[in-house]
């Protein structure tokens, strides 16, 4: 048992020595970094817009009530949807949006198909960069998993979209730093034509 014991403990040691200096420790300073890109969706007619960190330029497309982009195996889109309601306001013409939390709770059919009966849509109020967010996340029937994100902001309603598949909890987690890099740009007059 002792040959056993001189011939197996050298073994086992020159074997971790091997996995060892063949797997080099990585420092905090040899981390990856990827580039990130700026989206903005622009302000403009007196409504403000906003800009955010994505980190990927090539996956990215800014329209101008609109931003999109891939993001870790899903999709986030930002979308301006319009002016929210103001009941009190004699001064704005009737109509607008509900008040984000209402949008939230709202009993829309979804585009993805509709809710699963056994994991019903939940809504939970959040803070982020952006301000106090209301999200919603519901299984589909497609076996997609949506969350709708809805912020109001100086009067304007905004939904962030995330959809994503089986492992939606990264996708979660990687719009919470697309979330963190949120700022508002401040509103442009609309333009009066003189007539």
């Amino acid at each position: 048992m002792s040959l056993d014991l001189l011939l197996v403990v050298p073994a086992a040691v020159l074997a971790f020595w091997c996995i060892a200096t063949a797997v080099a420790p990585r420092s905090r300073r040899t981390a990856t970094v990827r580039p990130v890109h700026r989206a903005t969706l622009g302000a403009g007619d007196d409504r403000p817009g906003l800009g955010i960190l994505v980190p990927d330029a090539e996956a990215v497309v800014e329209g101008p009530r609109m931003i999109a982009a891939d993001l870790d195996g899903g999709a986030l889109t930002i979308e301006l949807l319009g002016p929210v309601e103001r009941p009190c306001d004699a001064t704005q013409p009737p109509g607008g949006l509900p008040a984000a939390e209402d949008r939230a709770r709202s009993s829309a059919r979804d585009p993805w198909g509709e809710p699963d009966d056994l994991a019903p849509a939940t809504v939970e109020q959040i803070v982020t960069a952006a301000g106090q967010m209301w999200r919603r996340t519901v299984e589909t029937a497609l076996a997609t998993t949506v969350t709708d994100l809805h912020v109001d902001h100086a009067g304007w309603a905004f939904v962030v979209r995330l959809v994503g598949g089986p492992d939606h909890a990264h996708l979660l987690a990687a719009a919470e730093g697309v979330l963190a890099s949120w700022r508002w740009l401040d509103p442009v007059p609309a333009r009066r034509t003189v007539d």
